[in-house]
């Protein structure tokens, strides 16, 4: 998990670290060694990022005019080297349907339930489809106003991730309006604020 990082010392450090347990001069899970507290931080590091992208992944409909499976495509920016550990989630989650997902760097594609890995040709999102407004709504009517919690939101979704989320532009109007629909629940006679909506975009 550790060389997933995107430290570029991780190959070198790794293997310093594989002389030194050889020797016996370090055990195994020791915190206390600089070297190997760096390298359980740096696993650590990875196994979020594969969360994450596990959750902040968003397919927009890509399926061509005739197509007998429907077909998906994402993007997304890791931190670190994940995309060949992250992928076969979607392999097994998403196998009635053809997908890819872009990364600066590599590109997951998954057809007739064969994953591949190559090289990223187009570095930038797929094109929005009319589903993201389903989205969109169905995160707006789940919103909780009475549970918002600002900064264990932040902590979750970082806001790195906003940009590529259908749904982040809602969040800012969604914490604006929060305290006003708090008051609403508890006094029906409170205006509930309406909400900015965003008109259904077409799968050019």
């Amino acid at each position: 998990m550790a060389l997933l990082h995107n430290d570029p010392e991780r190959f070198a450090r790794a293997h310093a670290l594989v002389l030194r347990l050889s020797r016996r001069e370090l055990r195994w899970g020791d915190r206390s060694d600089p070297a190997l507290r760096r390298l359980l931080d740096q696993q650590k590091a990875v196994g979020r990022d594969i969360h994450k992208m596990h959750g902040f992944v968003r397919f927009r409909e890509v399926t061509p005019s005739g197509a007998n499976r429907r077909a998906f495509a994402a993007w997304f920016e890791p931190d670190h080297h994940i995309l060949e550990a992250a992928a076969p989630f979607f392999a097994r989650r998403f196998g009635d349907m053809d997908w890819l997902i872009a990364t600066p760097t590599l590109t997951a594609r998954c057809e007739a339930g064969a994953l591949q890995i190559a090289e990223t040709a187009a570095r930038q999102p797929p094109p929005a489809d009319a589903t993201e407004e389903l989205w969109r709504v169905y995160f707006a009517a789940i919103f909780n106003p009475a549970r918002l919690m600002v900064t264990a939101m932040k902590s979750h979704m970082p806001q790195k991730y906003w940009k590529n989320l259908p749904e982040a532009d809602l969040i800012p109007g969604l914490i604006r309006a929060a305290e006003t629909r708090v008051r609403a629940m508890h006094d029906p006679n409170t205006p509930a604020p309406r909400l900015r909506r965003r008109a259904p975009a077409g799968r050019g």
